[in-house]
Formats: C-alpha cells, sequence, structure tokens
C-alpha cells in the first residue's frame, strides 16, 4: 500500500504473484487511506495493519486500517482516527 512515486506520496494498493513474479494493482472497493509514504505496515494473522506515515512534508494519522487478506472477501476498515 502507499509509498512516493518521486513526485507524490501513492495511496493504491498492489499484491505480488510469486507464480509470475510481477505486482498487479488491487481494484478499490470502498473508500481508501489518505496517500502516505514512510509509513508503517504490519502483517498480524490475515490482517494487514497500515498506520501513520507522511504526506510530503507532513505527518498523516494518527490513524490505523486493518486490510483482511488471504480470504476471498477482502474488506478493509479505519480501526482508529476520522475521517
Amino acid at each position: 500500500f502507499g509509498g512516493y512515486d518521486g513526485d507524490k506520496p501513492l495511496n493504491d494498493l498492489l499484491a505480488f504473484d510469486t507464480i509470475g513474479s510481477r505486482f498487479h494493482t488491487i481494484p478499490a472497493t470502498q473508500a481508501v487511506p489518505e496517500a502516505r509514504c514512510r509509513h508503517t505496515m504490519e502483517l498480524v494473522g490475515d490482517e494487514l495493519l497500515v498506520f501513520l506515515g507522511y504526506k510530503g512534508e507532513w505527518a498523516v494519522g494518527p490513524d490505523i486500517f486493518s486490510l483482511s487478506v488471504g480470504t476471498s472477501e477482502s474488506s478493509l476498515d479505519r480501526l482508529l482516527g476520522s475521517e
């Protein structure tokens, strides 16, 4: 999720295909977190947690998002912070 393209922070979500050895974009089906870079992500069980980070020089958050992975129905939930 996210990152920096040399010009601006991003808020896209990519998955790595280990068989084809390539990345592909996962389309958003709901609101996504604000674009950010230098953030932290941790995988806890089947939940990918995304928190904090920067948008340019400014910190974003405090917020924490959880993305369910490893299931047929992915869901992105805001665990902390306001919209």
